[in-house]
């Protein structure tokens, strides 16, 4: 079987030569890359990865190479895409995105367009690419600035973190076939799209075949997917059908107040057409409630009094923020998503 990279044509011990060459180079993003081909190419059944670090300290694990070819043979077979293809890696080859990325263009004979994860290499991309991964903040940035790039890209996958509803809206306006995912490094990438634009865009996300899903009592979502043990997810959803869910918010974000319990991202969709700025809804610590309800606006400080007024006209007196406050930047995680605490 022959490898392709950056259009050139490589047999196993070829491209493994070019990974021992890559190694001593000095850029960090290029040894993370031909460090992990190395590793899916040697004895292990398994290769080594890193959960996202959204709710805490990345934990380390093993991934099983076999359940990471059935991963990515399905969404091969759900994207149409075929050897040859241009595939975009644009993503840190650290993380499980990444990583399946490149599985998929090493097991289908994809053309692997290397860059730096960074939106100064996307901004200067200059290939047509058929099948790509990026993170929301990635495609937020191109949007943007009308760069071309976008416009090159055939398929497109967005994860990592929510896509807002203004990208949303903006992606009605491309070509690009556009989806979300839903996964974790559990789950070894996606195990369920959304299409976000088109004539028929889904209002749920699909599992991937292979798939199944159910829930606990707190309502979080269970996954077995690709032969792996049954995960359960912090994440609360409402399904629609044997293979079709939606999304609703994370069980660890749930706000008890005045013993009423509240999910953020739920009260996030409601005023999501009064701010501009990103947000979220929080909580501190309340004598009286337990916890006090607060809005946390990504912004300098500006008057408030109108945006209150908007405030009580779409939520209900109890989900109203008792306290609205400003960061000059929210922190965020490698893909882009907020982290809360």
């Amino acid at each position: 079987m022959k490898y392709l990279i950056n259009h050139c044509e490589y047999t196993k011990i070829a491209l493994l030569e070019l990974c021992l060459e890559k190694l001593r180079s000095s850029v960090s993003w290029e040894r993370d890359l031909y460090s992990f081909i190395m590793q899916w190419f040697d004895d292990n059944d398994y290769v080594i990865g890193y959960s996202s670090g959204t709710t805490g300290t990345p934990k380390k694990m093993k991934l099983s190479k076999e359940r990471m070819r059935i991963s990515a043979q399905r969404t091969v077979e759900y994207l149409k895409i075929k050897p040859r293809d241009t595939a975009l890696l644009s993503l840190s080859a650290n993380y499980i995105a990444g990583k399946m990325m490149i599985v998929r263009a090493l097991e289908y004979g994809f053309d692997l367009i290397t860059i730096e994860p960074s939106i100064k290499a996307l901004l200067i991309l200059n290939e047509q690419i058929d099948f790509a991964a990026l993170v929301p903040y990635q495609v937020s940035e191109l949007m943007e600035k009308r760069n071309t790039t976008f416009k090159s890209i055939k398929t497109l996958i967005i994860g990592g973190a929510s896509v807002s509803n203004q990208l949303l809206e903006e992606l009605n306006n491309v070509s690009t076939v556009c989806y979300a995912t839903y996964g974790m490094t559990e789950t070894l990438s996606h195990i369920a799209l959304k299409r976000l634009n088109g004539d028929n865009p889904d209002k749920f996300y699909v599992a991937m075949k292979g798939v199944s899903i159910s829930q606990d009592d707190r309502d979080c979502l269970q996954v077995v997917a690709y032969g792996n043990e049954l995960i359960t997810t912090n994440d609360i959803v409402k399904i629609h059908s044997k293979n079709s869910f939606e999304w609703l918010g994370r069980y660890d974000n749930i706000i008890n107040s005045g013993g009423l319990k509240f999910i953020p991202e739920q009260i996030e969709s409601k005023i999501k057409h009064l701010l501009l700025s990103r947000y979220i809804i929080s909580s501190v610590k309340d004598e009286k409630l337990g916890n006090r309800i607060m809005l946390i606006i990504e912004s300098k400080p500006y008057p408030t009094d109108q945006l209150r007024a908007q405030l009580e006209k779409v939520l209900t007196k109890y989900e109203i923020p008792k306290e609205i406050s400003f960061v000059d930047k929210f922190k965020e995680t490698s893909s882009g998503k907020i982290i809360r605490i």
